[in-house]
């Protein structure tokens, strides 16, 4: 019995989920079947028309369907190569597509599929491909009964790289053509305005709590001296008090990503409370170290200022972290507030999470410092009152 063939690519707006309402729109003869953003090519496969011509933008992924179509045999070899892997797989993303076989590239491209964060497909400014490892209890790298199944419904099609002009203009009356076209982003400046926003809103907040948290005390001296209460709500009301106009700047930014088509809005709507719980703690833990040593040192005030206009500049705040050198950026990443930027553009300009160790740091991190700045602050609370 021959296998239905089905998508051998995890592809981002793939249609599977829908094929009984487009099956149902598809008309009941045709010539020839043409696609010319083919993606994961879900209708194709479902459809497994006599003749057709296929056609993307992505060589790499015509590339990949070329190689199933002509040499699936030498695909599954090349693919049973591999290994669910994280060395591996940086070490195969990292290798230039270029200096490989046709079916090298297809094996690299199923791969990095199969085994990538969510399946996506991003690459940077560069062209490079940049989806970070992705976590699976136990991915099908290489499935060779569906890839001889597509393989044989490739048989009779005709595969073009280039752009979706190329291929419709081909068709003739009496074919059928099938557009299923990306989502574009309906401005580039919103995206782009987003994105930096995304870094500069939460930089804003943090540095305002930061500076202002080193006289939270030494500013209310009369009344930590007069008055007993708690005076740990001095360093945490001056972390609230950042919360308003952090949270108009990422309104903003979410508007600028929904309207230029950047981000899933569920998405967003999930990451960012969590992002901004864990910007807040940050900050709250910092604040209780800065307002109790800045009662015994006074100058630290300035000390702050300086560090923090510096911090402004050596973070990806409004810049990404692939516009510099590879080792400069792994200067960037020992800085956890690197990671805490990380995880607001997940949550506002790409809605879902496409940077799990930046999450995993910035709630280390995070929690650590809360605990710690707290045991600071009620270690040297006792001696408040002599050196105010």
């Amino acid at each position: 019995m021959t296998a239905i063939p089905r998508p051998f690519l995890k592809w981002a707006g793939g249609k599977s989920q829908l094929l009984g309402g487009l099956r149902a729109r598809v008309p009941k003869s045709y010539e020839r079947y043409f696609e010319p953003f083919l993606g994961g090519g879900a209708l194709f496969f479902s459809l497994r028309p006599a003749k057709g011509v296929l056609g993307d933008v992505n060589g790499e992924i015509v590339d990949c369907y070329t190689a199933v179509r002509d040499d699936v045999g030498g695909l599954v070899a090349a693919l049973q190569n591999h290994r669910y892997d994280a060395g591996h797989y940086y070490a195969v993303r990292d290798a230039d597509p270029a200096k490989l076989s046709l079916v090298e590239r297809a094996a690299r491209t199923i791969f990095l599929n199969k085994t990538g964060f969510n399946g996506l497909y991003r690459v940077n400014r560069a062209g490079k491909f940049n989806v970070p490892f992705g976590r699976y209890a136990k991915p099908s790298i290489c499935n060779e009964e569906n890839l001889r199944a597509c393989s044989a419904a490739l048989a009779n099609v005709e595969l073009v790289a280039g752009d979706f002009e190329r291929v419709a203009s081909r068709a003739r009356a009496g074919d059928f053509v099938y557009f299923d076209p990306p989502y574009v982003p309906l401005s580039r400046t919103a995206a782009f305005t987003a994105y930096a926003l995304a870094g500069l809103a939460p930089w804003v907040s943090f540095s305002e709590g930061v500076s202002r948290a080193v006289g939270a005390i030494t500013g209310n001296g009369n009344l930590v001296k007069q008055i007993v209460f708690p005076t740990e709500v001095l360093p945490l009301k001056v972390v609230l008090a950042t919360i308003p106009a952090l949270l108009v700047g990422l309104i903003v930014a979410g508007v600028l990503a929904i309207a230029a088509g950047a981000t899933s809005v569920f998405g967003t709507l999930v990451l960012l409370p969590i992002a901004v719980v864990l910007l807040l703690l940050m900050c709250a833990g910092l604040a209780y170290i800065l307002a109790a040593v800045g009662v015994f040192l006074r100058d630290i005030k300035d000390i702050v200022g300086v560090l923090v206009m510096i911090g402004f500049f050596i973070h990806p705040i409004i810049y990404a972290p692939t516009q510099v050198p590879r080792w400069l950026g792994r200067v960037f990443a020992i800085s956890p507030f690197t990671h805490v930027i990380g995880c607001f553009r997940d949550a506002l300009v790409d809605g879902a999470v496409t940077r799990p160790w930046s999450w995993l740091i910035s709630l280390v991190t995070a929690l650590v410092l809360t605990v710690i700045g707290w045991r600071v602050f009620r270690m040297l609370r006792p001696s408040f009152g002599n050196a105010l």
